[in-house]
């Protein structure tokens, strides 16, 4: 649930920027269910991860340690973000979507 609220976060951000630029607005709905039809693996967010979340002491935000204590959990160690704030987490490695366009 908290990616998808990462991502609609993004999207209208996105989108005052385009409307800013007197551009094309992107629609939200679309993205969100173009995301929502990938074959995603969906974790309930339980007390397990809050606990973990709670034990960090990284310099990121809140919503953040919850995404790692996520990943954590679940043993994966990279993630697809714009977020520079996850540099600063050594348990994962971040990648830069940009990178992925190359």
């Amino acid at each position: 649930m908290l990616v998808l609220v990462e991502l609609l976060s993004v999207l209208k951000k996105i989108n005052e920027i385009l409307e800013n630029r007197r551009r094309e607005t992107l629609d939200i709905r679309k993205n969100i269910d173009a995301v929502l039809s990938l074959p995603i693996v969906w974790f309930d967010l339980n007390f397990l991860i809050i606990k973990r979340a709670s034990e960090y002491q990284f310099n990121v935000s809140g919503v953040d340690y919850i995404h790692v204590a996520s990943m954590e959990l679940n043993s994966i160690r990279e993630i697809v973000s714009a977020d520079e704030e996850l540099d600063r987490v050594d348990l994962i490695k971040r990648i830069d979507p940009i990178s992925l366009l190359k």
